[in-house]
């Protein structure tokens, strides 16, 4: 049942139905407040951003408050209309919104899919330990989702109890 309701979490249709009850979520919720915490102790003023799925603007519109240039990419109208929303509420203009789905970019620049696959070929290694991980072709986009979904399992497997396990630093 819950790979089902991924799929259908997937389709954008799903998100033009459900923006406004992700909206009250998002209200009612903190979830966020973590990720942007990480998210601002990495990331620096006048950096470029591909905010892929960028819903109401949660990521997007904080980098863009500390300088950061940020393409939003969010193919649900109901989403970017949330989007819209919050950036006047912010009375932030210059983020670029985007309605295509990440499949649908052809022109992706080589730079971008040079930095993926460097992100896809480290981010499970350690120093002094011999890598794991290989590109051995471009995916299509249900291949890709597949392996996206199993590398969400694979982290929440692995890490489960790092939030435990971070306080105790």
């Amino acid at each position: 049942m819950e790979k089902a309701a991924c799929i259908h979490a997937a389709d954008v249709s799903y998100w033009d139905g459900y923006s406004q009850w992700y909206q009250s979520w998002y209200e009612h919720n903190d979830y966020h407040h973590g990720i942007l915490e990480t998210l601002m102790e990495m990331v620096r003023p006048g950096w470029k951003v591909l905010d892929i799925g960028a819903g109401n603007g949660v990521l997007s519109l904080p980098l863009c408050a500390i300088g950061c240039e940020v393409r939003a990419l969010e193919p649900s109208a109901g989403m970017r209309n949330l989007l819209h929303q919050e950036t006047a509420k912010r009375d932030i203009h210059w983020i670029r919104v985007d309605h295509r789905r990440w499949e649908d970019i052809s022109d992706c620049p080589e730079l971008v899919i040079d930095r993926l696959k460097h992100y896809f070929l480290t981010y499970k290694d350690l120093p002094g330990q011999e890598k794991r991980v290989e590109i051995t072709h471009t995916f299509g986009v249900e291949e890709a989702h597949e392996i996206i979904n199993r590398a969400g399992d694979d982290y929440r497997r692995r890490f489960e109890n790092l939030e435990i396990l971070l306080r105790e630093v």
